[in-house]
């Protein structure tokens, strides 16, 4: 059951941090925009093993493992991610295959579908907090929002059509929104002269002025997580990240359906037709306890699970059992003060900012993480 350090990518997105990986791995600033590091076997952002840039994907073969099965992320967001929706598998593969038919070349910047694959994902917030929005909001919210908009000097007939809209099927008020209807259009422009009233819409005015989906994004629950709370995007969800640090862990899909605050393509109608936007509360998953430092995060029926561990200097080590704890391959990183795992009298030591995968040979096996470690761990279940 080896243990080998792998080196992931960073992506440099616009919404990124200039150098907020580094941070995150306690290594000097580059100064570069960064806004996600993969650590995964996905091809479109392979890590590989660290000690002769191996891929990741080969070096799973090599030892007769299969892919992961998930991907997982660092993301550092300093602005606010594009209003998005993941689809379900039936989606993914009807959109995928439908491109494929067009022959849209699979870079090209109009492609929605880039393969046949669900995009769940749980996001946790790692340090500080972590800002996203994250399903429909009440009725009584999103009046609340629009009330105060009007009291900053919102035309009242506007705000008027806004609440009858909220009012119809959500979906019906996302398409009104989005689809270029004259008196949307007119709300959407007027919201720029109040956009300082509210502060979700003065944030993202100040990224996206005249961008419809600031509206739309008014009508979803803002949520703030503190370090170690999650949300769970199911597909269908609509969300948007907008500011901080967390660890994400997803179905090894990278399909995203965009409708608004970005630079990239949109496709409202795609949007519309897999979008969930019936009122929710904000989509929560709670860490289940598991022992002495140890928590998990379970994503309901999802067939990948994330693990946080937090050892003190002077506690117990903490013991993993292959195919009980653990099984199929693991990705573990140390974001903070490092970390220590011993496997079989093989002992390997992360530094903050490392990671590394392990492949499980039986059930036999068992991997320790020792006293004094920070590690999170990824895996299929």
């Amino acid at each position: 059951m080896p243990v080998e350090k792998i080196t992931g990518v960073i992506k440099n997105y616009a919404w990124g941090t200039p150098g907020g990986i580094d941070a995150v791995r306690g290594l000097p600033s580059s100064g570069n925009i960064q806004a996600e590091w993969w650590l995964g076997d996905h091809p479109a952002g392979e890590a590989t093993i660290s000690r002769g840039a191996i891929p990741l994907s080969s070096f799973l073969a090599d030892q007769g493992a299969p892919s992961l099965g998930f991907l997982m992320k660092i993301l550092t967001p300093s602005t606010p991610l594009s209003l998005q929706v993941h689809p379900t598998v039936a989606q993914a593969q009807a959109g995928f295959d439908a491109e494929e038919d067009a022959g849209i070349p699979r870079d090209a910047p109009h492609r929605v579908y880039s393969d046949r694959f669900a995009k769940p994902e749980v996001v946790v917030a790692v340090s500080g907090v972590f800002d996203a929005l994250a399903g429909m909001a009440p009725d009584a919210t999103v009046h609340a929002r629009i009330d105060t908009l009007v009291a900053a000097g919102l035309d009242a007939n506007l705000a008027a059509r806004w609440r009858e809209a909220v009012g119809s099927p959500r979906r019906d008020t996302v398409a009104w929104l989005l689809g270029g209807d004259p008196d949307a259009a007119a709300l959407v422009d007027a919201l720029g002269a109040v956009a300082t009233a509210d502060p979700l819409l003065e944030l993202l005015w100040s990224h996206y002025p005249g961008d419809a989906g600031c509206a739309v994004a008014m009508m979803l629950n803002r949520v703030s997580l503190e370090p170690g709370e999650a949300l769970f995007l199911d597909a269908g969800q609509p969300h948007a990240y907008l500011s901080g640090v967390a660890v994400e862990i997803m179905a090894p899909s990278d399909n995203v359906v965009r409708g608004g605050l970005t630079t990239k393509h949109v496709d409202v109608d795609q949007l519309v037709a897999i979008g969930s936007f019936d009122p929710s509360p904000p989509p929560r998953v709670n860490p289940v306890a598991r022992g002495a430092g140890w928590v998990e995060y379970e994503p309901g029926d999802e067939a990948f699970s994330l693990h946080r561990v937090q050892l003190p200097p002077d506690g117990e080590r903490l013991g993993f059992r292959w195919g009980s704890d653990l099984t199929g391959p693991a990705v573990c990183v140390s974001i903070d003060q490092g970390a220590v795992l011993s496997l079989d009298g093989s002992v390997t030591e992360l530094a903050g900012g490392e990671a590394c995968v392990v492949v499980g040979s039986g059930e036999s096996s068992v991997c320790e993480v020792l006293p004094g470690s920070s590690l999170w761990i990824a895996h299929k279940r």
